[in-house]
């Protein structure tokens, strides 16, 4: 089963990385606690694709118009999505496992970050069959 892991921030609370109190080293663990994840995740087969997203401040709300045109503004809400994995797991309970690695990941003085990371089935969603 593929699920979707969404990895927010709140604004209000966590600083995001790479801003104000993160020292390079702060940055340096979190990113290779990730990537250490990531490479586990590859191994065992379970990561499809993950990405880190661009600064909330760089993210637009687009919302069609009744003709071709659309209009854009500029993302306000209390919560920043910071980026997301795709996972494919045979149980449920292995998902909500690396949803949990997910919020644990280092933040300032490497103490846990305990993020909120949203855990989503994807519907209909099934691996390509190999022929043959």
């Amino acid at each position: 089963m593929r699920y979707i892991l969404l990895s927010w921030l709140d604004r209000d609370s966590i600083a995001v990385p790479g801003t104000i109190g993160w020292s390079n080293a702060d940055l340096r663990t979190h990113f290779r606690y990730l990537d250490d994840l990531n490479q586990t995740l590859t191994t065992t087969g379970e990561l499809v694709s993950s990405h880190t997203l661009a600064h909330h401040r760089r993210a637009l709300v687009v919302r069609a118009n009744a003709g071709p045109a659309s209009t854009m503004r500029r993302f306000s809400g209390p919560r920043a999505l910071a980026g997301y994995w795709l996972i494919d797991c045979a149980r449920p309970r292995r998902a909500i496992e690396i949803a949990a690695l997910l919020s644990a990941a280092p933040g300032t003085s490497a103490r846990p970050l305990n993020h909120p990371v949203e855990l989503r089935p994807v519907v209909g969603a099934q691996p390509p069959r190999l022929s043959g």
